[in-house]
C-alpha cells in the first residue's frame, strides 16, 4: 500500500502509520482454507489478484473482467441458451 500511494504522488497522513503498519505482500492462496477450499480455483485466485489492485491502471476494467477465464463456463452456458437471467 505504501508503495502504491507513492506511485500515485499523495502521501498518507502520518496518523495512520501507527495503524496500518508495514506488511508484506501475500499471496491470495495463503487466504485458502478447508472451509473454503471447494469455492477456490486457479481461475478465481487469478481474478481477484487481479482485480484488487491499488494501482488503477493495473486493475481489470470491467470489459476485462468479464472476459476472465474465471466466467468461461457462465459465456458458455450463455451460448448455449441456457436460460441466463441475464444478457451477455
Amino acid at each position: 500500500f505504501i508503495t502504491s500511494t507513492r506511485s500515485c504522488d499523495f502521501e498518507l497522513d502520518p496518523h495512520f502509520d501507527g495503524i496500518l503498519g508495514r506488511h508484506s505482500k501475500k499471496p491470495w492462496s495463503k487466504f485458502v482454507t478447508a472451509e473454503n477450499q471447494h469455492l477456490m480455483s486457479d481461475e478465481a485466485i487469478d481474478f481477484v489478484s487481479k482485480l484488487l489492485r491499488y494501482d488503477h491502471q493495473e486493475r481489470l476494467s470491467a470489459k476485462e473482467a468479464s472476459a476472465h477465464p474465471y466466467f468461461a463456463p457462465i459465456r458458455e452456458a450463455a451460448g448455449r441458451g441456457s436460460g441466463l437471467p441475464f444478457k451477455q
